[in-house]
C-alpha cells in the first residue's frame, strides 16, 4: 500500500530577510541555540510575529509504502515493513505575507519602507508622481489584476529619475517583487 502526503518545514529567517534555514524541522538540531543572524545580527524568526502561524518553508511530497513480510509456514502473518521516502516539491521562495494573518513579514515591510525612501529622493518627480508611485507599490510585491498595470506605471516613472536614484529603488524592492515585474522593470 501507498499512503502520499504534502507538507511544509518551516523557515527560519532573520527579521531582515536572510533565509537561515528552509527546513527547520529537519535540521532543528543544527539550529536549536541560533537566535541572531550571522550575515547581519537581526533576530531570528521563525513564526509570523502578528499572528504566531510558523512560516511556510520548503514544500516536501512523501510517499509511505507498507508491505507484508510475508507468512510463515504456520501461516501466521511475520508482520509488515514500512518504507517512507520524501522530495522536495519545487523551490523554496521566501514568503512576503503571512499565510495566515496576511500581514507582511518584516522583511516585506523594511524594504517597503526602503523603497518609499526612495522614492521620496528622486527630485525629478512632482508630489502627484510620487504618490501616483507609492500606491502602485502594493500591486508589484503580489499577483494582482493590478500587477501588469502598476509595473507599467511605476516604468514609466522611473524612466523620468536619474538611473542611480532608480537604482537605490531597485535595490529596495528586488527582493521581494514579483518575477514577472522584474522583466518588465529591469529588461
Amino acid at each position: 500500500m501507498i499512503t502520499p502526503r504534502r507538507f511544509n518545514e518551516t523557515a527560519l529567517i532573520c527579521l531582515q530577510g536572510h533565509v537561515v534555514t528552509n527546513s527547520l524541522e529537519m535540521h532543528a538540531a543544527l539550529f536549536k541555540n541560533s537566535t541572531f543572524c550571522e550575515e547581519c545580527g537581526s533576530q531570528l524568526i521563525f513564526h509570523c510575529p502578528a499572528c504566531k502561524e510558523p512560516i511556510k518553508g520548503q514544500a516536501y511530497s512523501e510517499m509511505t509504502f507498507s508491505y507484508s513480510k510475508g507468512i510463515d509456514m504456520w501461516g501466521k502473518s511475520l508482520g509488515s515493513a514500512h518504507h517512507t521516502k520524501s522530495t522536495k516539491d519545487g523551490q523554496f521562495k521566501r514568503p512576503a505575507f503571512c499565510r495566515k494573518c496576511g500581514k507582511n513579514y518584516p522583511w516585506t515591510q523594511m524594504a517597503l519602507e526602503a523603497a518609499e525612501e526612495a522614492i521620496e529622493l528622486m527630485d525629478e518627480l512632482n508630489n502627484d508622481d510620487k504618490h501616483r508611485f507609492k500606491e502602485n507599490m502594493k500591486d508589484i510585491i503580489s499577483e494582482t489584476p493590478r500587477t501588469t498595470v502598476a509595473a507599467n506605471i511605476i516604468s514609466r516613472l522611473l524612466a523620468k529619475v536619474a538611473p542611480g536614484t532608480g537604482d537605490i529603488f531597485r535595490q529596495a524592492v528586488s527582493g521581494i517583487t514579483v518575477e514577472g515585474v522584474k522583466q518588465l522593470l529591469w529588461p
